[in-house]
């Protein structure tokens, strides 16, 4: 079972790559992070790391990201002394966070494991009586940061920011747009679903590209 990593040192100018197999995938992380030289090259004691993983309603290999490949990762995270460990990612579809997490169990999985599941759209609130429409709007707005890259801007959420380290775990992933994505193009979904702008106009020719305002940047000539 093949396992690709791309992992970038903080003092490293060129993004290293290990490619890995194992039996399992528990096995293939494992052998990769210790080709690229163990996790202690990358989460340094006292961290706050974000593991960015697929957040989906259950739909079968590979939509969701294997629970062994996140377990192992989170305690080669806690080992290698980082402070706190924080998952999450923002559904397809709008799907609020904490459906799925109650639905598969998640955020008291990730507490077991030392980590915690970020509620980055909020939802672990929505039922919460005591705060009114505007005030979780006022919380939904303060628990993100406007990023500019060249001529855009993305919101993200500051739990994101303030980590000081990001992992992106994902599984080859057939969509719509792409035949297959990996890891470096999964990290859309740390941007809010809304604001993602994946329009819904009608494509005859089956163009959905053309009107994607990040993925459109995405293809090459």
């Amino acid at each position: 079972m093949p396992n690709v990593f791309m992992l970038t040192h903080s003092k490293s100018k060129k993004p290293e790559v290990a490619i890995s197999k194992g039996n399992t995938p528990k096995e293939s992380l494992l052998k990769g992070i210790d080709i690229l030289g163990g996790i202690s090259k990358f989460i340094e004691e006292g961290d706050q790391v974000f593991i960015k993983f697929n957040l989906c309603l259950p739909e079968g290999f590979p939509t969701n990201t294997n629970l062994d490949v996140l377990q192992t990762l989170i305690i080669s995270c806690k080992e290698a002394g980082a402070k706190k460990v924080y998952l999450g990612s923002f559904p397809l579809k709008g799907v609020p966070i904490k459906v799925i997490s109650d639905l598969l169990n998640l955020n008291e999985y990730f507490q077991t494991l030392g980590a915690e599941l970020a509620f980055l759209d909020n939802s672990d609130i929505f039922e919460n009586k005591e705060i009114n429409r505007d005030q979780l709007k006022k919380i939904k707005y303060n628990s993100l940061t406007t990023v500019q890259i060249k001529d855009n801007e993305f919101l993200v959420p500051n739990v994101i920011l303030n980590s000081n380290k990001v992992i992106c775990v994902n599984q080859i992933n057939v969509n719509p747009l792409f035949n297959f994505n990996l890891s470096l193009l999964n990290l859309y979904s740390i941007i809010p679903t809304k604001y993602q702008e994946i329009g819904k106009k009608n494509r005859d020719n089956g163009d959905y590209i053309s009107i994607d305002r990040y993925k459109k940047n995405l293809i090459s000539n």
